[in-house]
């Protein structure tokens, strides 16, 4: 810039004002220059006390996600015996306590990632990820289950003359295929194996 306000200036334009100015903004900058690294160092204790408790709150974060992992794995929802008309209720109630946390740990992490040590958040969002997907497998495996026991009550109320047993048997055969068409990881659940058993055995149980 000084460079060409001296050409201006050769050229007997009158520059003395800009001239001015420029020296003015050069010593300015240069006195902010100056001060940068007093401010960081001033700043520099505040981030890393800063950080420090955020690291600290993703501990005790991870703590109480493990605590609830150990909870979840109790939920009355894996076991057949406790039916799809109570396990809704309980799936519904679950659904919120994990949106509670998967919120919390969206808080976290954009925290870990500002202060950049985001690697924290991993073993927290595995397992908060992994409870959600369990939640809607179950929820997948619940639905499947009300869906054949509806219709097999129905069945079981059909007069001896009525049954059309080879419609029962097609249909019957179609719920084994959706209820073996669920993802395998919740194949080894109470839940699923009580569907799976139960639409088994009504099929077996048809009369020839």
């Amino acid at each position: 810039e000084l460079e060409v306000l001296d050409v201006l200036a050769r050229h007997k334009v009158n520059v003395s004002k800009y001239q001015e100015r420029l020296e003015e903004v050069t010593l300015k900058w240069a006195d902010i220059k100056m001060l940068t690294p007093t401010a960081k160092d001033s700043v520099a204790p505040i981030q890393a006390s800063e950080g420090e408790r955020i690291k600290s709150d993703i501990d005790v974060f991870l703590k109480k996600v493990q605590e609830f992992r150990v909870t979840f794995a109790k939920k009355p929802f894996f076991s057949f015996p406790t039916g799809y008309t109570a396990s809704f209720p309980v799936i519904d109630q679950t659904n919120q306590e994990v949106a509670a946390l998967e919120k919390e740990a969206s808080d976290l992490q954009d925290l870990a990632n500002m202060f950049e040590f985001p690697e924290m958040m991993q073993p927290v969002n595995e397992l908060v990820e992994e409870s959600r997907e369990e939640l809607i497998l179950c929820k997948d495996v619940w639905d499947t289950s009300m869906l054949v026991e509806v219709q097999f009550s129905d069945w079981r109320k059909t007069l001896w003359a009525d049954i059309k047993t080879d419609m029962m048997e097609d249909n019957t055969k179609q719920y084994v295929k959706e209820v073996k068409g669920l993802p395998k990881k919740i194949r080894q659940a109470d839940c699923y194996l009580g569907t799976d058993a139960s639409v088994k055995n009504f099929l077996t149980s048809i009369p020839l």
